[in-house]
Protein backbone atom coordinates (compact mmCIF):
# COMPACT_ATOMS: atom_id res chain seq x y z
CA UNK A 1 0.00 0.00 0.00
CA UNK A 2 1.29 3.49 -0.83
CA UNK A 3 0.64 6.44 1.47
CA UNK A 4 -1.86 8.91 -0.01
CA UNK A 5 0.29 12.02 -0.26
CA UNK A 6 0.45 12.92 -3.94
CA UNK A 7 3.48 14.99 -4.88
CA UNK A 8 4.84 15.07 -8.39
CA UNK A 9 6.52 11.86 -9.35
CA UNK A 10 6.64 10.37 -5.87
CA UNK A 11 4.59 7.37 -4.94
CA UNK A 12 5.45 6.87 -1.31
CA UNK A 13 5.72 3.27 -0.14
CA UNK A 14 4.82 2.61 3.50
CA UNK A 15 7.24 0.72 5.73
CA UNK A 16 5.28 -2.51 5.89
CA UNK A 17 5.15 -2.71 2.10
CA UNK A 18 8.80 -1.71 1.83
CA UNK A 19 9.84 -4.53 4.14
CA UNK A 20 7.84 -6.94 2.02
CA UNK A 21 9.65 -5.71 -1.09
CA UNK A 22 13.03 -6.25 0.56
CA UNK A 23 12.11 -9.78 1.65
CA UNK A 24 10.83 -10.77 -1.79
CA UNK A 25 13.42 -9.16 -4.01
CA UNK A 26 16.74 -9.62 -2.23
CA UNK A 27 18.32 -12.73 -0.78
CA UNK A 28 21.51 -13.60 1.11
CA UNK A 29 24.60 -13.54 -1.08
CA UNK A 30 26.28 -16.76 0.00
CA UNK A 31 27.58 -18.72 2.98
CA UNK A 32 31.05 -18.83 4.51
CA UNK A 33 32.59 -20.80 7.35
CA UNK A 34 34.60 -18.62 9.73
CA UNK A 35 36.39 -19.06 13.02
CA UNK A 36 34.17 -18.33 16.00
CA UNK A 37 36.83 -15.89 17.19
CA UNK A 38 36.34 -13.88 13.98
CA UNK A 39 32.57 -14.18 13.78
CA UNK A 40 31.47 -11.22 15.92
CA UNK A 41 29.01 -9.04 14.02
CA UNK A 42 28.32 -11.64 11.33
CA UNK A 43 24.90 -13.18 10.72
CA UNK A 44 24.30 -16.89 11.19
CA UNK A 45 23.54 -18.91 8.07
CA UNK A 46 21.93 -21.74 10.05
CA UNK A 47 20.50 -22.51 13.45
CA UNK A 48 23.11 -23.47 16.03
CA UNK A 49 22.18 -26.55 18.09
CA UNK A 50 24.03 -27.17 21.35
CA UNK A 51 26.19 -30.31 21.04
CA UNK A 52 26.38 -30.68 24.81
CA UNK A 53 25.00 -29.47 28.11
CA UNK A 54 26.39 -26.35 29.76
CA UNK A 55 27.52 -26.99 32.36
CA UNK A 56 28.32 -30.57 31.46
CA UNK A 57 28.06 -31.66 35.10
CA UNK A 58 26.54 -30.45 38.34
CA UNK A 59 29.09 -27.88 39.50
CA UNK A 60 29.70 -25.86 42.63
CA UNK A 61 28.69 -22.21 42.57
CA UNK A 62 31.15 -21.36 45.36
CA UNK A 63 34.32 -22.47 47.10
CA UNK A 64 33.07 -24.67 49.90
CA UNK A 65 32.13 -28.14 51.03
CA UNK A 66 29.92 -30.57 49.13
CA UNK A 67 27.51 -32.13 51.61
CA UNK A 68 25.60 -35.38 51.40
CA UNK A 69 22.31 -36.29 53.03
CA UNK A 70 22.50 -36.14 56.82
CA UNK A 71 20.17 -35.73 59.79
CA UNK A 72 22.93 -33.97 61.73
CA UNK A 73 24.87 -30.74 61.15
CA UNK A 74 28.21 -32.50 61.42
CA UNK A 75 29.82 -34.12 58.36
CA UNK A 76 32.92 -36.28 58.09
CA UNK A 77 35.51 -34.67 55.78
CA UNK A 78 36.57 -37.06 53.00
CA UNK A 79 38.45 -36.98 49.72
CA UNK A 80 37.03 -38.73 46.68
CA UNK A 81 34.59 -38.73 43.80
CA UNK A 82 31.52 -39.75 45.81
CA UNK A 83 29.95 -39.06 49.17
CA UNK A 84 28.35 -41.43 51.62
CA UNK A 85 25.81 -40.40 54.22
CA UNK A 86 26.94 -37.48 56.44
CA UNK A 87 30.11 -36.89 54.44
CA UNK A 88 31.64 -33.69 53.06
CA UNK A 89 34.33 -32.93 50.48
CA UNK A 90 36.05 -29.68 49.61
CA UNK A 91 35.12 -28.25 46.18
CA UNK A 92 36.23 -25.17 44.29
CA UNK A 93 34.05 -22.78 42.33
CA UNK A 94 33.11 -24.30 38.97
CA UNK A 95 34.29 -27.81 39.81
CA UNK A 96 32.00 -30.84 39.44
CA UNK A 97 30.51 -31.86 42.76
CA UNK A 98 31.01 -35.46 43.97
CA UNK A 99 28.32 -38.04 43.40
CA UNK A 100 25.86 -37.95 46.28
CA UNK A 101 26.10 -34.18 46.85
CA UNK A 102 22.82 -32.54 47.84
CA UNK A 103 24.13 -29.04 48.67
CA UNK A 104 27.32 -27.00 48.90
CA UNK A 105 28.19 -25.14 52.09
CA UNK A 106 30.17 -21.94 51.34
CA UNK A 107 33.59 -22.03 52.95
CA UNK A 108 32.93 -18.81 54.86
CA UNK A 109 29.89 -20.38 56.53
CA UNK A 110 31.62 -23.61 57.56
CA UNK A 111 33.47 -24.58 60.71
CA UNK A 112 36.09 -27.29 60.41
CA UNK A 113 36.85 -29.07 63.67
CA UNK A 114 39.35 -31.87 63.35
CA UNK A 115 38.05 -34.04 60.56
CA UNK A 116 34.50 -32.72 60.80
CA UNK A 117 32.72 -29.98 58.84
CA UNK A 118 30.06 -28.23 60.91
CA UNK A 119 27.18 -26.52 59.10
CA UNK A 120 25.31 -23.65 60.79
CA UNK A 121 21.94 -24.95 59.56
CA UNK A 122 20.35 -27.51 57.29
CA UNK A 123 20.63 -26.52 53.62
CA UNK A 124 17.91 -27.00 51.06
CA UNK A 125 18.62 -29.49 48.32
CA UNK A 126 20.55 -27.93 45.44
CA UNK A 127 21.90 -25.03 47.52
CA UNK A 128 24.88 -23.43 45.66
CA UNK A 129 24.82 -26.16 43.01
CA UNK A 130 24.57 -25.23 39.33
CA UNK A 131 22.79 -28.15 37.72
CA UNK A 132 23.92 -29.88 34.56
CA UNK A 133 22.33 -28.21 31.52
CA UNK A 134 20.95 -25.29 33.52
CA UNK A 135 22.54 -22.72 31.20
CA UNK A 136 22.20 -24.65 27.95
CA UNK A 137 20.59 -28.03 27.39
CA UNK A 138 22.04 -30.44 24.84
CA UNK A 139 20.17 -30.26 21.49
CA UNK A 140 18.71 -26.85 22.37
CA UNK A 141 18.73 -24.22 19.59
CA UNK A 142 20.94 -21.50 21.05
CA UNK A 143 21.01 -19.13 18.07
CA UNK A 144 18.74 -18.79 15.07
CA UNK A 145 19.56 -18.37 11.39
CA UNK A 146 19.83 -14.70 10.52
CA UNK A 147 20.66 -13.55 14.03
CA UNK A 148 23.74 -11.45 14.67
CA UNK A 149 26.69 -12.95 16.51
CA UNK A 150 27.29 -10.67 19.48
CA UNK A 151 30.43 -10.97 21.62
CA UNK A 152 28.39 -12.82 24.24
CA UNK A 153 26.98 -15.19 21.64
CA UNK A 154 30.45 -15.84 20.23
CA UNK A 155 31.63 -16.76 23.72
CA UNK A 156 28.71 -19.18 24.08
CA UNK A 157 29.58 -20.84 20.78
CA UNK A 158 33.17 -21.25 21.95
CA UNK A 159 31.96 -22.58 25.31
CA UNK A 160 29.98 -25.21 23.41
CA UNK A 161 33.22 -26.36 21.81
CA UNK A 162 32.56 -24.94 18.36
CA UNK A 163 35.63 -23.66 16.52
CA UNK A 164 33.90 -22.52 13.32
CA UNK A 165 30.45 -21.29 12.40
CA UNK A 166 28.58 -20.81 9.11
CA UNK A 167 27.67 -17.20 8.36
CA UNK A 168 26.28 -15.24 5.44
CA UNK A 169 28.72 -13.42 3.18
CA UNK A 170 29.30 -9.74 3.82
CA UNK A 171 27.69 -7.40 1.28
CA UNK A 172 30.13 -5.25 -0.67
CA UNK A 173 28.67 -1.76 -0.80
CA UNK A 174 29.70 1.22 -2.92
CA UNK A 175 28.68 4.60 -1.47
CA UNK A 176 28.53 7.38 -4.07
CA UNK A 177 28.24 11.01 -2.89
CA UNK A 178 26.53 13.15 -5.54
CA UNK A 179 26.89 16.91 -5.94
CA UNK A 180 28.80 19.40 -8.06
CA UNK A 181 29.43 21.42 -4.91
CA UNK A 182 31.68 18.57 -3.78
CA UNK A 183 33.53 18.08 -7.07
CA UNK A 184 34.30 21.78 -7.56
CA UNK A 185 35.55 22.17 -4.00
CA UNK A 186 32.96 24.69 -2.84
CA UNK A 187 31.71 22.32 -0.14
CA UNK A 188 33.22 19.40 1.72
CA UNK A 189 31.38 16.08 1.45
CA UNK A 190 30.78 14.65 4.94
CA UNK A 191 27.58 12.58 4.93
CA UNK A 192 29.38 9.49 3.66
CA UNK A 193 31.11 9.29 7.07
CA UNK A 194 27.79 8.42 8.71
CA UNK A 195 26.57 6.19 5.90
CA UNK A 196 29.83 4.25 5.96
CA UNK A 197 29.62 3.81 9.73
CA UNK A 198 25.99 2.69 9.60
CA UNK A 199 26.77 0.15 6.87
CA UNK A 200 29.98 -1.04 8.47
CA UNK A 201 28.21 -1.66 11.77
CA UNK A 202 26.24 -4.34 9.92
CA UNK A 203 29.59 -5.80 8.72
CA UNK A 204 29.18 -4.61 5.14
CA UNK A 205 32.44 -4.08 3.26
CA UNK A 206 32.10 -0.40 2.35
CA UNK A 207 33.91 1.58 -0.32
CA UNK A 208 33.25 5.32 -0.60
CA UNK A 209 33.68 6.61 -4.13
CA UNK A 210 34.91 10.07 -4.98
CA UNK A 211 31.98 12.51 -5.25
CA UNK A 212 30.44 12.79 -8.71
CA UNK A 213 28.98 15.92 -10.26
CA UNK A 214 25.30 16.54 -10.88
CA UNK A 215 25.36 14.95 -14.31
CA UNK A 216 23.26 12.08 -15.60
CA UNK A 217 26.26 10.72 -17.50
CA UNK A 218 28.60 10.84 -14.48
CA UNK A 219 26.05 9.29 -12.14
CA UNK A 220 25.21 6.52 -14.60
CA UNK A 221 28.88 5.67 -15.10
CA UNK A 222 29.72 5.30 -11.42
CA UNK A 223 26.52 3.40 -10.61
CA UNK A 224 27.10 1.10 -13.57
CA UNK A 225 30.62 0.44 -12.33
CA UNK A 226 29.22 -0.25 -8.88
CA UNK A 227 26.71 -2.75 -10.24
CA UNK A 228 29.54 -4.61 -11.97
CA UNK A 229 31.84 -4.77 -8.94
CA UNK A 230 29.71 -4.57 -5.79
CA UNK A 231 26.65 -6.21 -4.29
CA UNK A 232 24.82 -2.92 -3.63
CA UNK A 233 25.18 0.73 -4.61
CA UNK A 234 24.15 3.66 -2.42
CA UNK A 235 23.96 7.20 -3.74
CA UNK A 236 23.82 10.17 -1.38
CA UNK A 237 22.25 13.34 -2.75
CA UNK A 238 20.35 14.46 -5.82
CA UNK A 239 17.37 12.21 -5.11
CA UNK A 240 14.56 14.78 -5.12
CA UNK A 241 12.82 16.70 -7.95
CA UNK A 242 14.92 19.86 -8.35
CA UNK A 243 16.66 20.82 -11.56
CA UNK A 244 19.93 19.47 -10.18
CA UNK A 245 18.40 16.33 -8.68
CA UNK A 246 19.48 13.92 -11.38
CA UNK A 247 20.20 10.75 -9.44
CA UNK A 248 16.84 9.06 -9.84
CA UNK A 249 16.67 9.86 -13.55
CA UNK A 250 20.18 8.54 -14.07
CA UNK A 251 19.56 5.31 -12.19
CA UNK A 252 16.15 4.70 -13.76
CA UNK A 253 17.68 4.96 -17.25
CA UNK A 254 20.15 2.13 -16.67
CA UNK A 255 19.77 -1.11 -18.58
CA UNK A 256 17.87 -3.75 -16.62
CA UNK A 257 16.48 -1.33 -14.04
CA UNK A 258 13.28 -1.85 -12.08
CA UNK A 259 12.08 0.91 -9.76
CA UNK A 260 10.88 -0.65 -6.51
CA UNK A 261 10.16 2.50 -4.50
CA UNK A 262 10.08 6.12 -5.62
CA UNK A 263 9.89 7.66 -2.17
CA UNK A 264 9.06 6.04 1.15
CA UNK A 265 6.43 7.15 3.66
CA UNK A 266 8.83 8.43 6.30
CA UNK A 267 9.78 11.93 7.39
CA UNK A 268 12.50 13.08 7.21
CA UNK A 269 13.84 11.02 4.32
CA UNK A 270 10.71 10.72 2.21
CA UNK A 271 12.56 11.03 -1.13
CA UNK A 272 14.63 7.92 -0.35
CA UNK A 273 14.20 5.56 -3.30
CA UNK A 274 15.08 2.01 -4.28
CA UNK A 275 15.74 0.33 -7.59
CA UNK A 276 16.96 -3.05 -8.73
CA UNK A 277 19.50 -2.99 -11.54
CA UNK A 278 19.99 -6.44 -13.01
CA UNK A 279 19.07 -7.93 -9.68
CA UNK A 280 21.28 -5.71 -7.52
CA UNK A 281 19.89 -3.03 -5.20
CA UNK A 282 20.54 0.67 -5.71
CA UNK A 283 19.51 2.82 -2.74
CA UNK A 284 19.10 6.55 -3.40
CA UNK A 285 19.43 8.59 -0.22
CA UNK A 286 18.62 12.29 0.11
CA UNK A 287 21.43 14.72 0.87
CA UNK A 288 20.13 16.61 3.92
CA UNK A 289 21.73 14.85 6.85
CA UNK A 290 18.65 14.02 8.94
CA UNK A 291 17.01 12.68 5.79
CA UNK A 292 20.15 10.72 4.93
CA UNK A 293 20.11 9.07 8.34
CA UNK A 294 16.37 8.38 8.27
CA UNK A 295 16.62 6.75 4.83
CA UNK A 296 19.51 4.66 6.09
CA UNK A 297 17.55 3.59 9.18
CA UNK A 298 14.38 2.63 7.33
CA UNK A 299 15.72 1.32 4.01
CA UNK A 300 19.48 0.85 3.71
CA UNK A 301 20.16 -0.93 7.00
CA UNK A 302 17.10 -3.23 6.63
CA UNK A 303 18.34 -4.10 3.14
CA UNK A 304 21.78 -5.04 4.47
CA UNK A 305 20.18 -7.27 7.08
CA UNK A 306 18.03 -9.03 4.47
CA UNK A 307 21.14 -9.58 2.34
CA UNK A 308 22.58 -11.44 5.35
CA UNK A 309 19.55 -13.55 6.17
CA UNK A 310 18.03 -11.22 8.76
CA UNK A 311 14.74 -9.43 9.17
CA UNK A 312 14.34 -6.00 7.51
CA UNK A 313 14.57 -3.95 10.72
CA UNK A 314 17.91 -2.84 12.15
CA UNK A 315 17.07 -0.19 14.76
CA UNK A 316 16.47 -1.41 18.29
CA UNK A 317 14.74 -0.25 21.44
CA UNK A 318 17.09 1.04 24.13
CA UNK A 319 14.60 2.18 26.75
CA UNK A 320 11.72 4.36 27.84
CA UNK A 321 12.09 8.04 28.65
CA UNK A 322 9.62 10.54 30.02
CA UNK A 323 8.84 13.47 27.74
CA UNK A 324 9.58 16.76 29.49
CA UNK A 325 7.16 18.83 27.41
CA UNK A 326 4.06 18.66 25.26
CA UNK A 327 4.89 17.90 21.65
CA UNK A 328 2.78 18.63 18.59
CA UNK A 329 3.72 17.65 15.06
CA UNK A 330 2.82 20.58 12.81
CA UNK A 331 3.98 19.25 9.47
CA UNK A 332 1.96 17.96 6.52
CA UNK A 333 3.04 14.32 6.63
CA UNK A 334 0.78 13.03 9.37
CA UNK A 335 0.14 9.83 7.37
CA UNK A 336 3.87 9.05 7.40
CA UNK A 337 6.08 7.36 9.95
CA UNK A 338 8.14 10.19 11.45
CA UNK A 339 11.53 9.93 13.12
CA UNK A 340 12.41 12.51 15.76
CA UNK A 341 15.69 12.74 17.63
CA UNK A 342 15.49 13.17 21.39
CA UNK A 343 17.91 14.59 23.94
CA UNK A 344 18.31 13.32 27.49
CA UNK A 345 17.86 16.38 29.73
CA UNK A 346 17.73 14.61 33.11
CA UNK A 347 19.40 11.25 33.60
CA UNK A 348 18.22 11.09 37.21
CA UNK A 349 14.56 11.53 36.25
CA UNK A 350 14.89 9.92 32.79
CA UNK A 351 13.45 12.97 31.04
CA UNK A 352 13.91 13.73 27.35
CA UNK A 353 13.01 16.49 24.93
CA UNK A 354 12.29 16.30 21.22
CA UNK A 355 14.89 18.05 19.06
CA UNK A 356 12.76 19.59 16.32
CA UNK A 357 14.78 21.16 13.50
CA UNK A 358 14.84 21.24 9.69
CA UNK A 359 16.42 18.21 8.07
CA UNK A 360 19.69 19.96 7.05
CA UNK A 361 20.45 20.65 10.73
CA UNK A 362 22.96 18.25 12.26
CA UNK A 363 22.63 19.35 15.90
CA UNK A 364 19.69 17.00 16.57
CA UNK A 365 22.04 14.15 15.63
CA UNK A 366 25.00 15.30 17.68
CA UNK A 367 22.97 16.16 20.80
CA UNK A 368 20.58 13.22 20.79
CA UNK A 369 20.67 10.01 22.79
CA UNK A 370 18.43 8.23 20.31
CA UNK A 371 15.22 8.75 18.38
CA UNK A 372 11.51 8.16 18.76
CA UNK A 373 9.14 7.02 16.05
CA UNK A 374 5.78 8.69 15.54
CA UNK A 375 3.42 6.21 13.94
CA UNK A 376 1.08 7.36 11.16
CA UNK A 377 -1.72 9.52 12.53
CA UNK A 378 0.03 10.46 15.78
CA UNK A 379 0.36 14.25 16.05
CA UNK A 380 0.49 14.94 19.79
CA UNK A 381 2.51 13.62 22.72
CA UNK A 382 1.62 14.79 26.21
CA UNK A 383 4.13 16.02 28.73
CA UNK A 384 5.30 13.21 31.05
CA UNK A 385 4.19 10.53 28.60
CA UNK A 386 6.60 7.63 28.17
CA UNK A 387 8.25 7.37 24.78
CA UNK A 388 10.18 4.46 23.31
CA UNK A 389 13.72 5.47 22.41
CA UNK A 390 15.55 3.64 19.63
CA UNK A 391 19.07 3.54 18.28
CA UNK A 392 20.41 2.41 14.93
CA UNK A 393 23.67 0.48 14.50
CA UNK A 394 26.64 2.70 13.80
CA UNK A 395 24.86 5.97 14.57
CA UNK A 396 25.70 6.34 18.26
Amino acid sequence: MSASVPEGLFKYVDLQSLRGILRRRFKPLGVEEVDVANSIGRFLAEDVVAPKDVPEYDISHVDGFALSTCSELSYRLVVGGSLGRCEAAYVRTGEPVPEGTVAVLPVEAARVVGGEVIAPRFLEEGFEIVRKGLDVAKSEVVARRGSAITPARARLLAELGLSTVRVFSRPRVLVVPVGTEFTNGSKRETSSLLVESMCGSLVAEVTVAKPVEDSVKSIKEVVEEGIENYDAVVTVGGASLGDKDLTFGAVSSLEGVEVLARGIAVQPGRVTSLASVRGKPVVMLPGFIQSTVSGTVFLLQPLLKVMQGGEPVAHHLVGLLKLGHDYTYRGRFTAFTRLRFVKLVSEEEAVAEVLEAPSPNQRPLTESCGFIILEPGVVKLARYSLVKVYRAPGLY
